[in-house]
């Protein structure tokens, strides 16, 4: 895979990573008691919960939630914001990142379909998108 790829996929997968270790210090973290259970490897296991994306908003920003509920209307927020604001949060920071990757089988799929039917011909990016023939064809290869 190319090397932008990558970096576009960590790129992308920082806020999941983010909203994983949210969870994981709100479930395990937060408190002196929950750190020392930590410590002795005595922990609750179904403590752990994925947090809701409206739970999120509500608790860090209340204020631009009230803005952004004030400046649409009310079939709008019941129709599209609420079921959004339910989903867990680590559901809706994966987004960008499985689109990049259906993208990228999308065009996975058209170059394997439309492009690779070249006559064997081999193309270079230092060519700019023209294919390169050999002028002689290979010679078969003579035991001697």
């Amino acid at each position: 895979m190319n090397k932008n790829i990558w970096l576009w996929t960590f790129i992308l997968l920082l806020p999941a990573l983010a909203v994983l270790g949210h969870d994981l210090y709100i479930a395990y973290g937060n408190t002196d008691k929950k750190i020392e259970n930590l410590k002795n490897l005595d922990v609750e296991l179904d403590a752990f919960s994925l947090s809701d994306i409206g739970w999120i908003w509500l608790r860090y920003s209340p204020k631009t939630l009230e803005t952004f509920k004030d400046s649409i209307t009310k079939e709008n927020w019941d129709d599209w914001v609420v079921p959004t604001l339910e989903q867990t949060t680590l559901l809706v920071s994966l987004i960008p990142f499985v689109t990049l990757y259906f993208i990228l089988g999308l065009i996975g799929i058209y170059n394997f379909l439309f492009k690779s039917k070249r006559g064997g011909h081999m193309t270079d990016s230092r060519l700019h998108g023209k294919t390169y023939k050999p002028k002689t064809p290979k010679s078969p290869y003579k035991r001697r």
